[in-house]
C-alpha cells in the first residue's frame, strides 16, 4: 500500500493546530497521504487559507450524507454535558469510508501532530495502536450490537487509526443485519447508556471486531502519544527532537472539552 487517504474531523477549536496537523501527516505518515482532507464547518478565512496552504483539502461535513448533521441528531445531554457533537464525530469517522478513493484510510484528531514517522502498514499488514483505556460501557455496546463480548485487553482508544473500507463495510452490514435493517447509527444511539457521558467508541469496536474476524490482518504495537494541556500550543516546541528522543511518535493537543 501506497497511498492512503486521511481524513481529519475538526471542531473549531482546533482550528490553529489543523494545519499542523496536516502538515504533519504528509511528513510523517506511512503510508504516504493521497489526500489529507479535514471535516467540519466553515472556518475562518485566514485558517482556511493555512489548511490549503499545508497541502489540506476542506470538507463541509453537512456534505457527509450518510450520517444525519449534527443540527438534526436527537441532543445526548448527560449530567448536564452535551454530548451530540462527539458520538457525531465519530459516525464521521466510519461515514469517511464512503469518500475514500483508497482500499483504507486514516482518521487523524485535528489536535494530533506527528512528530516522528508513524508507520500503518507494514509487511503487509496494518498496524493497529492500543494503549491504556478501558471503559465498560463500550463492551455493552458492542455486545447489543453484535452479540457477544470481547475480553478487554489493551485499548484501541488512540488519536489515529488506520482502517480497511471493505471490513469496516462487513462490520457494518452485521450491525444493521442484526437490528433488522436499522440504520447502524441509529442503532448505536437506540443502544447507547444516556446516563453514561461516553457510551459507544468506533475505534474500540472496530478494533476488537477485527481481533476476532480478521487477526492475521493486522499487528498491534503500543501507541507513543504525548498528551498535553498546555493553554496555547507552543508548535516549535512540541515539534522538535526531543519529542522523538523520548520515543514519542504523536502528540495531542486537548485545549477544552467539547460538546
Amino acid at each position: 500500500m501506497e497511498r492512503v487517504d486521511v481524513f481529519i474531523p475538526y471542531h473549531i477549536k482546533d482550528r490553529h493546530a489543523l494545519p499542523h496537523a496536516v502538515r504533519s501527516a504528509f511528513r510523517h505518515l506511512v503510508p504516504r497521504p493521497a489526500h489529507v482532507v479535514c471535516v467540519g464547518a466553515e472556518l475562518p478565512a485566514d485558517s482556511a487559507q493555512a489548511v490549503r496552504a499545508a497541502g489540506g483539502e476542506l470538507l463541509d461535513e453537512r456534505l457527509v450524507a450518510e450520517v444525519p448533521h449534527r443540527s438534526v441528531m436527537p441532543e445526548i445531554t448527560v449530567n448536564g454535558q452535551v454530548r451530540t457533537g462527539w458520538y457525531y464525530q465519530q459516525f464521521l469517522k466510519w461515514a469517511f469510508r464512503r469518500l475514500a478513493t483508497t482500499p483504507a484510510y486514516v482518521v487523524l484528531d485535528a489536535d494530533s501532530l506527528l512528530v516522528g514517522p508513524l508507520v500503518l502498514w507494514q509487511d503487509g499488514r496494518y498496524v493497529l495502536d492500543r494503549s491504556d483505556q478501558q471503559h465498560v460501557p463500550y463492551f455493552d455496546v458492542f455486545e447489543q450490537l453484535l452479540g457477544w463480548r470481547p475480553v478487554p485487553g489493551e485499548s484501541f482508544i488512540i488519536n489515529y487509526q488506520i482502517i480497511d473500507v471493505a471490513l469496516l463495510d462487513t462490520l457494518i452490514a452485521e450491525i444493521e443485519t442484526r437490528a433488522a435493517g436499522q440504520p447502524w447509527h441509529e442503532r448505536i444511539l437506540a443502544v447507547i447508556d444516556r446516563t453514561e457521558v461516553s457510551g459507544f467508541s468506533e475505534f474500540e469496536t472496530y478494533g476488537y471486531w477485527l481481533s476476532q474476524h480478521q487477526p492475521t490482518a493486522f499487528i498491534a504495537r503500543r501507541g507513543a502519544n504525548h498528551e498535553t494541556r498546555l493553554k496555547r500550543l507552543p508548535f516549535r516546541h512540541l515539534i522538535n527532537p526531543w519529542m522523538r528522543l523520548r520515543g514519542f511518535t504523536t502528540v495531542s493537543y486537548h485545549q477544552s472539552k467539547r460538546s
